[in-house]
């Protein structure tokens, strides 16, 4: 049993709430043997001060999974916005750069020293260097991931950042694309991704808390005969 301190100064059973009195080693009602009330309350006071955090510090590690979940929401036929021009990388000789294609079904040809696939172990850098150029007046960024699929074929999603993004996403070879997909969202989408991100991180902490609930409810005593 564990005893917490009343507003008015006096001692209360954790488990039944019965009143404590100073002399009392256990309560009266359902004889759970007293605790120090200072370490108690001071452990309680860290509690209540420890949770909120914890619980921001897990639902800011949750959402790279929230923005994966929502994601698909993103996702554009090619036919839609044909007006917005298809990026792809393509990797010469004088380092990565960014074709904007107007009909990504039909890439121009590449120089014979040129590929469009990513060299293991450079994608930082790959994306370090297509924003290595300032732009006066336009904010945001290129954002690569690359997920390879054999030595011979890989995922490209590329996407330019600001408040939303836009890009695309294709399948590449050393001499050829195929594009997938359209990505495109305004800034909107942080509220998405972070709403579902908070959904989970809620769920997560629901489980031991009614857990804990649950267990201090069977173990406080029933009243009757």
């Amino acid at each position: 049993m564990e005893s917490a301190r009343r507003a008015d100064g006096s001692v209360k059973c954790w488990v039944c709430g019965e009143a404590l009195a100073d002399g009392d080693a256990s309560c009266r009602i359902c004889l759970e043997p007293r605790k120090h009330v200072r370490r108690i309350t001071r452990n309680r006071w860290l509690a209540w001060t420890a949770l909120p955090l914890l619980f921001l510090g897990s639902y800011w590690a949750l959402l790279p999974l929230g923005a994966t979940i929502a994601d698909p929401m993103t996702h554009m036929p090619l036919e839609r916005l044909p007006e917005m021009r298809f990026p792809v990388i393509v990797m010469a000789r004088g380092g990565p750069r960014v074709r904007l294609l107007t009909d990504p079904r039909r890439p121009p040809s590449l120089p014979s020293d040129a590929s469009y696939l990513i060299p293991m172990g450079v994608d930082e850098s790959v994306q370090t260097a297509l924003n290595a150029t300032p732009r006066v007046g336009v904010e945001g960024g290129w954002v690569l991931r690359v997920r390879r699929l054999t030595p011979t074929l890989q995922h490209i999603d590329l996407v330019w950042m600001d408040d939303g993004y836009k890009g695309g996403v294709y399948e590449a070879t050393p001499r050829s694309i195929r594009p997938l997909y359209r990505k495109f969202t305004g800034p909107g989408f942080a509220f998405i991704f972070g709403g579902v991100a908070l959904l989970i991180n809620a769920a997560m902490w629901a489980v031991p808390l009614l857990g804990i609930l649950w267990w201090r409810r069977k173990r406080r005593p029933r009243s009757g005969f």
